[in-house]
């Protein structure tokens, strides 16, 4: 009696542990575990973007709206495109997802969206930001654009950052490694806040 419930507890115990690591892989986090990421510390989306980088592209007024639907926090900062033959608008959006599975999914789409079929660009993973990130760059005659694209726990951050010409004006130089580089800034710094 005794040998065949040791027995049994040898048996089961294994199995037990495999079942738990095939969970942890297919599903992700398992649900008794707390999400890193929250809504408490992106309800001020606007508070995540350097308005002061813009000033780098264009002199005119700048104006920032944020918008909140359901998980999604996201803050946009642009300079008035009427007043300058040059633009500059940085957009940063959260999505605080329900599971770090979700956040891994969705992030997977949006990478193979806008890492696909690029015209005027390349694209590439991101080193030493959240579990995984990419970025995207456009350099193109009316515009320079850059995306950047990251996965962390449960959240999905993207930060997007365009300098643009107006039709008609001759275009400015314009930095597309300098743009990558604030776009990822930006990215580092919003993780670290939204963390905190």
């Amino acid at each position: 009696m005794v040998w065949l419930l040791s027995l049994s507890i040898v048996v089961v115990v294994p199995f037990g542990v495999v079942v738990a690591a095939s969970s942890a892989h297919y599903y992700g986090r398992f649900p008794w575990v707390e999400a890193t990421y929250t809504s408490e510390h992106a309800k001020s989306p606007c508070g995540l973007i350097d308005t002061s980088v813009l000033r780098r592209y264009s002199d005119a007024p700048i104006a920032v709206a944020d918008e909140t639907a359901g998980d999604i926090h996201t803050c946009t900062a642009s300079t008035n495109e009427d007043r300058s033959a040059r633009s500059a608008r940085i957009t940063v959006s959260a999505t605080l997802n329900p599971t770090d599975r979700r956040a891994r999914a969705v992030y997977d789409r949006t990478k193979d969206l806008w890492t696909t079929d690029l015209t005027g660009g390349n694209s590439g993973d991101v080193s030493n930001l959240g579990q995984d990130a990419y970025f995207a760059v456009t350099d193109v005659s009316t515009r320079a654009e850059c995306r950047i694209g990251t996965v962390d726990d449960n959240l999905l951050l993207e930060v997007d950052m365009r300098v643009a010409t107006a039709p008609g004006a001759a275009r400015e130089p314009t930095d597309i490694e300098e743009i990558r580089r604030i776009s990822e800034d930006h990215a580092r710094r919003a993780i670290r806040q939204l963390r905190s």
